[in-house]
């Protein structure tokens, strides 16, 4: 396992457990009428969003980096088999569906905060 590797596992232990807890405070700012959640729709878009996008991000990396992992022990171990253009083939599908997904994310968010500024400036009378 590279270094990498291990660096992601371990910001995941910690990701994983912080994203769960986002997902907790949601449901309970749903259920509880008091919390003020459902009055505000920006906030309501924001946080869930920002949910969504955390979970797609951590899930994403940690996969690619699988896949890039897996990639070099293939390599390695498979340098003259006849059948690694085709395996090489099958994990390059899978790194770069990773990669559409995390620019995907990383547009959305940029979109996102530009409707965040576009919000928060003082309309013009």
């Amino acid at each position: 396992m590279s270094r990498a590797t291990r660096l992601m596992a371990g910001l995941i232990l910690v990701l994983v457990p912080t994203i769960e807890l986002g997902g907790s405070y949601l449901l309970a700012a749903l259920i509880d009428r008091d919390s003020g959640y459902m009055t505000n729709a920006l906030r309501q878009n924001f946080f869930r969003a920002g949910h969504a996008h955390a979970g797609v991000l951590t899930s994403q990396r940690a996969l690619l980096e699988m896949y890039v992992g897996i990639e070099r022990r293939v390599r390695e171990e498979l340098a003259s088999h006849p059948q690694l253009p085709f395996t090489l083939a099958t994990l390059h599908y899978g790194q770069y569906r990773c990669r559409a997904m995390l620019a995907w994310c990383a547009e959305s968010i940029r979109a996102l905060r530009r409707l965040e500024g576009r919000r928060t400036r003082p309309r013009r009378r």
